[in-house]
């Protein structure tokens, strides 16, 4: 991302509000001024790093007001799904992408719901509504999240998010994704602590990890093809970091960022996952 890049995204939100700020103070005390921000702010967005930023600055500019005695708060808003962009843009083809277990979309009904009390907890002469959220609003993150499918399972910040019962409900709600990924990565750590596997056999269960996991990272509706290069899938500067440290995490493989954007295929990127894995004595000396 260049600089001109991340000051065009973050411009509007930026000087938007402040210039909104300064003309309100050429008149009477608002009674409101709440602020529309995403929960790209919180969560980050991949590739989006300026979006992010730009909905950031919202969230601390009513930080902002407040401490000079003015109104002001922030909702940090999710998918929006029967109004706006991904209704009249993206369509059913955008929203699949989102899964719903750990983004919960927003209706118009719901968003309207959502304004009303962003306002009443800024009019409420004796307070806000909730001290929990008097500045600020997170909207559109489901509960409880999923293990070992959301994307904020290793952000500390969410850990209340989860639950051990979440596991449970995923196996038995008909799906079944989230114990057979866990079972797949066991099975596939189990076969390289095993003396009697070939590489062969190795690689073949290394592809069918990376297939579904590059899939969700790249947020992509068509399943990889072992035979394509990553960059065909419009790999960006972010997702080799992020399936560098996933393979080193749950497979114990010392991949570089490199070896992820110059493999020429998915297939020659698991024969050099599986070259670089560390072995069972060295995996059991490092836990």
């Amino acid at each position: 991302m260049t600089y001109d890049d991340y000051r065009t995204a973050i411009q509007a939100k930026v000087t938007g509000t402040w210039n909104l700020h300064r003309a309100a103070q050429q008149s009477q005390p608002l009674d409101f001024f709440t602020m529309l921000s995403s929960i790209s702010g919180v969560v980050g967005n991949k590739g989006q790093a300026n979006y992010a930023a730009a909905n950031a600055f919202l969230y601390a500019f009513a930080f902002y007001r407040q401490g000079l005695g003015l109104r002001a708060h922030t909702v940090d808003l999710g998918l929006i799904e029967d109004v706006g962009y991904v209704a009249e843009i993206g369509g059913a083809s955008l929203e699949a992408r989102y899964d719903k277990r750990e983004w919960t979309p927003i209706n118009e009904g719901t968003l309207r719901r959502i304004l009303s009390y962003s306002i009443m907890q800024q009019v409420n002469d004796t307070g806000p509504l909730s001290s929990a959220s008097a500045v600020h609003m997170i909207t559109g993150i489901a509960y409880p999240l999923p293990l070992d499918r959301s994307d904020l399972i290793d952000n500390r910040r969410f850990a209340y998010q989860f639950t051990t019962s979440t596991s449970n409900s995923d196996v038995n709600n008909g799906d079944g994704k989230t114990d057979r990924a866990s079972q797949t990565i066991r099975a596939f750590r189990i076969m390289h602590e095993s003396t009697g596997t070939d590489g062969a056999t190795l690689v073949k269960a290394a592809v069918e990890l990376l297939q579904d996991q590059i899939t969700k990272l790249l947020r992509i509706e068509t399943e990889i093809e072992p035979g394509k290069p990553l960059l065909a899938y419009g790999l960006d500067s972010l997702s080799p970091v992020e399936l560098r440290s996933w393979v080193r995490q749950k497979l114990g493989s010392e991949l570089s960022t490199l070896d992820v954007t110059n493999a020429s295929s998915l297939i020659a990127l698991c024969e050099k996952l599986v070259s670089k894995l560390r072995t069972p004595e060295a995996a059991e000396l490092k836990s």
